[in-house]
This record gives structure tokens, C-alpha cells and sequence, in this order.
């Protein structure tokens, strides 16, 4: 048995022990001076796996989530949902470059009690988010963003009593909870979508920190429908992509397999350019380059 065989079964343990004892679905508790006050949390359900903000069409960019909504009374305190956004400028060239972020929160949406529907044990919420209400409402220049930068949505419940409860109130047990992801805190970073794929040569470079490959995991190119599954068996690997002149359409997906910290991977386009970085651990399913110095 390999050593990282040990420790991951380990960590699997103490993931069992915390699924016991797991706060699930109790109510929000908040420290109020020395006391604890009983709120509430909403919870995302499912949500798109894609939500960046496409430069070349802001217009159609959007994402869906559903949500629920937790409380001591089944999730019935809760009269409304509302989301707020701001900007993060990311690409900031310089020490003496202008930081074109705008921390000022606006409101972009708001749902009342009259949107909820019942779900199987608390009210939930269906809701689309368009990148084009958050341009709008910030009153966001486009001409001054890039590549790599991000509307940061933040969700915040109202109950009946007026009491407000978001990421910026909410206990450990909520903003780092290991078992839902709250709804109190999305993103969507800014990329580049042509419309029709970039041809020429494209290069993955693979890693794998442990040394032994990616354990059954690969990324899936399909091209005009027809897949092609590449992956490594050791520390580091490269593969080249042809993409030739007419082609139509081009899918860019991560399947994971098994010890999923250890991988990462680098896309570079056929100018050169690093189009996509991932940490360890990458994000699952579809993957979205950003193509806007294409």
C-alpha cells in the first residue's frame, strides 16, 4: 500500500467522523456578545457549472442556481433573498496602475417570500443571475476590464422579523462548511468566448505532484463530436492539440479520478498564450479558457 494510500484513508475517517457530528441542519448561530443568536442560512441546491461573464457577448452571459433556505421553522422566517454585486479588478499591471475595482456593493435582484416553492423539507428558490444587471446596476466601463477579472455576488436572507443574515454575519459552521455550498457568496470571472474556435496547435501541460499520473482522471477534447481523452502516468506530461481549419465546434472538459489534490494542468492556445492555470484539485466538468488576448 503507497504512503498517500495510508493518509487518504485517514483523511476519509475524519471525513466519516465529521459527517456524524456535522452541524447540517441546524439554523445559522451567530455570537452576539456573549450570547448566540439563532438565525438563518440558504444553501445552494444546484447551480450552472459555468458562470463566468463572456466579454465578446456580456449580453448572454448568465448562470441558474436553485437554493433552499434553512431555519428553526423550517425555513418559513425567511421573507426574502437578495444579491448584491461588486467588481474585482485583477489584472492591475503595476504598483503605479489604477485599481479599477468598485467595492461599493449595489443591489442587483431581489426575490420575495411570493417567488419561494416548496421543496421537500424547506422553501426553495430558482433564480437566473445575468453578468448584464450586474454591468448595468455597477455602471461598469467595460472598456476598462480584462481577462481575469470578476463580478463578486454576495446573497443575503431578510426574515420576517428584519434581521439580516449573510457571508459577512454568518459563523464557520456556514461560510466554511464542508458538506453544501452556501448561497451567500458566488463569482463569475471574466473570459473570452469566441464564437468560433481558435485552429492551430494547442498544448496541455499535465502534473502530477505525487509522481505516479492522474489515477484515472483526463481531460476530454471533443472536436466537431468526436473525443479524445488525454492524461499522464507520471510527474509531467505534454500533449498537443491540432485543431484544423473549418472546425465548428470545440469542448474543453476535466473528468477526475481518484486523488484529485495532486493534479493541476496548463493550457496554452496556438499564439502561445496561457489561456487556463489550475491549482490542485481543478474544478470539474467543462472548462471555460480565457481567450481575450486571442
Amino acid at each position: 500500500m503507497k504512503t498517500k494510500n495510508i493518509t487518504k484513508s485517514i483523511l476519509m475517517m475524519f471525513i466519516a467522523s465529521l459527517t456524524l457530528t456535522s452541524c447540517g441542519d441546524e439554523v445559522n448561530e451567530l455570537q452576539i456578545g456573549a450570547s448566540v443568536e439563532a438565525g438563518a442560512y440558504a444553501r445552494v441546491l444546484t447551480s450552472s457549472a459555468i458562470k463566468t461573464t463572456n466579454l465578446l457577448n456580456p449580453s448572454a452571459s448568465s448562470f441558474d442556481a436553485t437554493i433552499e433556505f434553512v431555519d428553526s421553522e423550517n425555513g418559513n422566517l425567511v421573507d426574502s433573498y437578495a444579491i448584491f454585486a461588486s467588481f474585482k479588478d485583477n489584472t492591475i499591471a503595476s504598483d503605479t496602475a489604477p485599481d479599477y475595482s468598485i467595492t461599493k456593493e449595489v443591489l442587483v435582484k431581489t426575490w420575495e417570500k411570493s417567488s419561494f416553492v416548496p421543496g421537500a423539507k424547506y422553501p426553495t428558490l430558482d433564480f437566473t443571475l445575468s453578468s448584464q444587471d450586474a454591468i448595468d446596476k455597477l455602471g461598469l466601463d467595460l472598456t476598462i476590464t480584462e481577462g481575469g477579472d470578476a463580478f463578486v455576488y454576495r446573497g443575503e436572507i431578510t426574515l420576517s422579523d428584519g434581521r439580516t443574515f449573510s457571508s459577512t454575519n454568518s459563523g464557520n459552521s456556514i461560510n466554511a462548511e464542508l458538506f453544501f455550498n452556501d448561497a451567500f457568496f458566488f463569482s463569475s470571472a471574466f473570459v473570452c468566448v469566441p464564437d468560433n474556435p481558435i485552429t492551430g496547435d494547442w498544448i496541455i501541460n499535465m502534473e502530477d505532484s505525487y509522481g505516479d499520473g492522474w489515477n484515472g482522471a483526463y481531460i476530454l477534447v471533443t472536436v466537431d463530436g468526436v473525443a479524445t481523452e488525454y492524461t499522464i502516468s507520471k510527474f509531467t506530461g505534454s500533449h498537443t492539440i491540432t485543431i484544423p481549419t473549418g472546425t465548428t465546434s470545440l469542448e474543453w472538459k476535466y473528468v477526475p479520478g481518484a486523488y484529485e489534490s495532486e493534479v493541476s494542468f496548463k493550457v496554452y492556445a496556438p499564439s502561445g498564450n496561457l489561456v487556463l492555470s489550475t491549482g490542485s484539485g481543478p474544478a470539474i466538468g467543462l472548462l471555460v479558457l480565457n481567450l481575450c488576448n486571442e
